[in-house]
């Protein structure tokens, strides 16, 4: 498992078997582990399987680490690569947004339309879920894509830094304010949807999600200045616990639903 994730953010970003860190390498694969398991337990298990032990081990500390993990670690292997240009990141960016679409096509609209047209199930049974939402759904693919054409974009100004930090944070608290925004212009609001959409259909908008690989990018950049990834990384591991003691602080405090 491992090597199918790492593999995949290194084809990405470009990152040559010489950068890899391996602790990104087991950070991935348990990511993509823990999206097995909590899609599993979500899309197919028993409310009864969710609500037990079992099941509240798997959606609390697996479901919030899984994507957001790998989306960090992409990040982080960009600011680690020395490779990647600018251009190819654009591309390789905009490849992976068509293959999202691409996607959708192939797992969602073909076989429901197919579906309705054999009579084999009808708009009552999947409802809210229509050929339309599923074409135009907006999931992992869809992201990681916009995400490596925005870092490229931002790359051309500068190399990660502090900036990049602020940047983050500021996608975090804006984004309940954007989020959902309308137009009412089909025009304006179709190719706003992927940044900053809140319909059912969006599981993953760029407003906040790039907030993670932007964070991890600027890890990236000082575990490849610092040299010495074993340092680095012990130093990163002290402000993660910190974080992760602040925010179980905010999570006793606020209460807030899953």
């Amino acid at each position: 498992m491992p090597d199918g994730a790492t593999d995949t953010i290194h084809a990405v970003t470009g990152l040559s078997a010489r950068e890899r860190v391996r602790a990104f390498d087991l950070a991935a694969g348990l990511a993509v582990f823990f999206m097995i398991l909590v899609h599993v337990l979500w899309n197919w298990g028993s409310p009864q399987a969710s609500d037990s032990l079992l099941g509240r081990l798997i959606s609390y500390p697996a479901g919030p680490t899984a994507t957001p993990t790998f989306l960090f670690l992409m990040g982080a292997s960009l600011g680690l690569s020395r490779g990647a240009s600018h251009t190819a990141l654009v591309i390789r960016g905009l490849w992976l947004v068509f293959l999202g679409y691409l996607l959708n096509v192939l797992r969602g609209f073909l076989p429901l339309t197919l579906g309705l047209a054999a009579g084999a199930i009808t708009l009552d049974r999947v409802a809210p879920i229509t050929p339309w939402s599923l074409l135009t759904s907006v999931d992992l693919h869809h992201v990681v894509g916009l995400s490596l054409v925005v870092i490229a974009l931002l790359r051309t100004r500068g190399e990660p830094g502090p900036w990049w930090l602020v940047g983050a944070v500021g996608l975090g608290l804006v984004a309940p304010l954007v989020r959902g925004w309308t137009s009412g212009i089909a025009l304006i609001d179709g190719p706003l949807t992927p940044f900053i959409g809140l319909a059912d259909n969006v599981f993953y908008a760029v407003v906040p999600w790039l907030a993670f690989p932007l964070g991890g990018a600027v890890l990236g950049r000082a575990i490849r200045r610092s040299g010495d990834a074993r340092t680095t990384l012990r130093h990163a591991a002290v402000l993660g616990a910190g974080l992760l003691g602040l925010g179980a602080a905010l999570i006793v405090v606020q209460q807030p639903s899953f």
